[in-house]
């Protein structure tokens, strides 16, 4: 683990035209730019090459490192500067022939990009700060406009353009709403997107890819925040990182000033998310383990130093949680070979979308059915009667023996939560989901109170970090907890939330309707069976049957269960030809 992280980039596979143009434009530019540099004085004004670069005779008026002044007295600079644009210039030219080469390894490409990029933008800012600390000698004898016009603007690109390019950030996103995959009563037309990160290292074909999921608008507001958080770990060594994963979260979740913008909630805690994931991948990747079997080989000490405990220690003390793993090192070899043999139940989404007619209800549950399904979930909250028939065409496809659940994605308030599932109780869901708002922890508590034992309740996937969840727990609110991959702070504060729900017994059953969810959270089910709860008895894992075709390494479901993973690594990297393709709003399929 001595690599470290020297580029990120969102998305990465996808190099938008600006870059290779500004890439092409500028090298032919430095070309140029050298040519005069290296034949002066042929190349200065009455050479005889001049005729070729007749636009510098200005330029070197205004700046001497270019004319008679610097050439006469033997200054070395502008012909070493010449030197390294020849370098820089063959850079950039590789970078651009590898971008055509579909069998080129996109992270070899872009860290000679990188360094190219890096290479100009070091250079240029070592030849401004040449001026004031030679008492601007080269071109203090221009007056403001000149220098302004002449100077400062044209060398200021070759700053601003470098520095976009080492740290360039897309979004991808999927035109769900065309079909209402993923409808319901808050999210009527979603185009299911991801927010997505590679961290590239100094080892060819090792990187580290995260992503948070977002619902479309906004996501490149996701993405502007990875950019924020990803520049810390520039020029990082792995080793280091995970050597205390505790301060690599607080890296992110610990900055002064970008906290203001959350603290640890909100589009800086889904950033957040996106770049300590890319960290799991990148470690599980270096041990050759899945994520979840990292976890699960760790102690419960190694375990313990992955979490910051700040606010949460009057209800769960490093101490306890030690306890409560060491309470499950005698099973881990057991269960870990039975989620090997029989993977790890899950209930169906894919049936249940709002804006579904009834046939095509009917239809895929039919087939979930033949697929090994027996758990199924329902939306519900736009329109009582529709619930209420949508309802009934569940419960008669599926009998009695099957388990139907309800999730009204926090349309109601409390009361009107506790009105409206009168209406649905005779049909005998398991649950009713994000009933109210996710921060109404006592809303949540009087709903609960209302409607058990006849159902009960569930939320989690809008939950924003172990705090909240904390208060959940503490206040009886929930039945079921929902953790979400990437709507808290990563697996670090993921495995918080676990041992909490494992203090307070309430079962686990992890979010996954969204790109690249369920891809994550099998890994968080494995890791609660085998470390925490020590059960997967009375819990199910979401899936969704959408958008796997993605992902290098997606879901594998056999007879309505999880399949373990087993690729090292987080399951999350995209296959190139879909971040190509998707990337908003210049992907091929934005464009139709």
């Amino acid at each position: 683990m001595t690599a470290s992280i020297k580029q990120v980039a969102s998305n990465a596979s996808k190099v938008p035209l600006w870059i290779r143009t500004w890439v092409l434009v500028s090298s032919l530019i430095v070309t140029w730019d050298f040519g005069y540099c290296l034949l002066r004085p042929l190349s200065m004004e009455g050479g005889s090459l001049n005729f070729l670069w007749k636009p510098y005779n200005l330029y070197a008026k205004i700046d001497y490192f270019y004319g008679w002044p610097a050439y006469d007295s033997q200054d070395g600079f502008t012909g070493a500067q010449a030197l390294m644009n020849v370098i820089e210039t063959l850079l950039n030219f590789l970078y651009l022939g590898l971008l055509k080469n579909e069998k080129v390894n996109v992270g070899q490409a872009n860290l000679i990009g990188f360094s190219a990029a890096l290479m100009t933008l070091s250079k240029t800012i070592l030849y401004w700060l040449i001026e004031p600390f030679s008492g601007y000698q080269h071109i203090g004898h221009n007056n403001m406009k000149d220098l302004a016009l002449l100077w400062i603007i044209p060398n200021g690109f070759w700053i601003v353009v470098p520095s976009l390019i080492v740290f360039e950030i897309r979004d991808i996103r999927f035109p769900t709403s065309k079909s209402l995959d993923g409808s319901d009563a808050m999210n009527k037309d979603p185009d299911y997107s991801a927010a997505y990160v590679v961290f590239y290292t100094d080892v060819v074909d090792f990187e580290g890819h995260g992503m948070t999921f977002t619902c479309g608008r906004g996501n490149e507001t996701v993405c502007c925040c990875i950019e924020q958080l990803s520049v810390k770990f520039i020029n990082k060594k792995l080793r280091d990182l995970v050597a205390d994963m505790r301060a690599t979260h607080q890296i992110c979740t610990g900055d002064s000033q970008l906290r203001w913008i959350g603290p640890e909630k909100g589009v800086i805690q889904l950033a957040t998310g996106a770049v300590i994931n890319a960290i799991w991948d990148l470690w599980a990747k270096a041990v050759e383990k899945p994520v979840w079997k990292l976890v699960v080989d760790m102690t419960p000490e190694e375990f313990v130093q992955c979490i910051d405990f700040r606010y949460i220690t009057d209800v769960l003390t490093p101490e306890e949680a030690i306890e409560i793993l060491r309470e499950n090192v005698a099973t881990k070899a057991e269960h870990e070979a039975d989620v090997r043999a029989h993977g790890y139940p899950s209930y169906t989404t894919s049936a249940g979308w709002l804006g579904y007619s009834d046939e095509k209800v009917r239809k895929l549950i039919r087939e979930s059915k033949a697929e090994g399904f027996t758990y199924f979930k329902q939306k519900v909250g736009s329109d009582k009667q529709a619930d209420i028939r949508r309802a009934g065409i569940i419960r008669e496809e599926i009998g009695d023996e099957g388990v139907l659940m309800m999730d009204a994605n926090q349309v109601w308030d409390v009361q009107e939560a506790i009105d409206w599932m009168q209406d649905l109780l005779p049909f005998n869901p398991l649950f009713i989901e994000e009933p109210t708002s996710p921060d109404d922890v006592l809303g949540h508590a009087a709903i609960r109170k209302a409607l058990y034992p006849r159902t009960k309740v569930a939320t989690g996937e809008h939950i924003q970090n172990r705090i909240i969840f904390k208060q959940l727990f503490q206040a009886q609110a929930i039945d079921f907890c929902q953790i979400d991959s990437c709507r808290v702070a990563g697996v670090n504060e993921v495995l918080a939330i676990l041992l909490m729900a494992k203090k307070f017994n309430v079962p686990v059953w992890p979010h996954a309707g969204g790109v690249g969810l369920c891809e994550y959270v099998q890994h968080l089910s494995l890791i609660d069976y085998i470390c925490v709860a020590g059960t997967n008895k009375g819990r199910a894992l979401e899936y969704v049957d959408h958008l796997h075709e993605h992902f290098v390494d997606p879901v594998v479901m056999k007879n309505g269960r999880y399949t373990a993973p087993l690729t090292p690594g987080y399951s999350i990297q995209m296959k190139r030809d879909s971040i190509d393709n998707y990337t908003f709003p210049d992907g091929k399929m934005h464009l139709q």
